[in-house]
């Protein structure tokens, strides 16, 4: 079983992912975590010393150094879609892709912009990134979830539609 997770940031993804790889004994796989590991920085210093560009071209180094893994869960970047090739090669080696989608006001509400390169000068920026990137979500995904339900729902219907 492969399953990678895409979304925007705050939608939910690692705290799901997280979640779904201890109940379904898969490999915990987060990209951020192995950019941070291999840049030995942060993503906000990456996004604030190198620009947006820099940090998608290690994301995508990032995520084929895990691509041929099995029985995992990728935890991807809420952009990892902004970039084709990186949602082909998932499809290419047959990952399930699950996006949680999750509403702008929502998310603006429940995460600490400090850690949001995209949007801790501007939270209302989150929209602009959302109306941008949601058919590129929509048209990537293999499963759809809305989260706007409990955590345990959710959790649980992820889990019956990846079965």
């Amino acid at each position: 079983m492969k399953i990678a997770f895409i979304g925007m940031m705050g939608c939910g993804k690692t705290s799901l992912s997280k979640e779904i790889s201890k109940i379904l004994n898969l490999e915990y796989i987060s990209i951020d975590e192995e950019i941070e590991k291999a840049s030995k920085s942060t993503i906000t210093d990456i996004f604030d010393t190198y620009g947006e560009e820099y940090f998608r071209k290690i994301e995508s180094k990032c995520l084929l150094k895990f691509i041929n893994s099995n029985n995992c869960i990728v935890d991807c970047g809420g952009g990892i879609v902004i970039n084709s090739k990186n949602i082909a090669d998932l499809k290419d080696h047959d990952f399930t892709i699950v996006f949680i989608d999750r509403k702008p006001n929502q998310i603006i509400k429940d995460i600490n912009m400090k850690n949001r390169p995209l949007i801790k000068k501007n939270p209302n920026k989150i929209y602009d990134i959302y109306n941008e990137r949601i058919e590129l979500y929509k048209l990537s995904a293999d499963i759809i979830i809305e989260n706007d339900k409990t955590y345990n729902e959710i959790l649980f219907e992820i889990i019956d539609a990846i079965k």
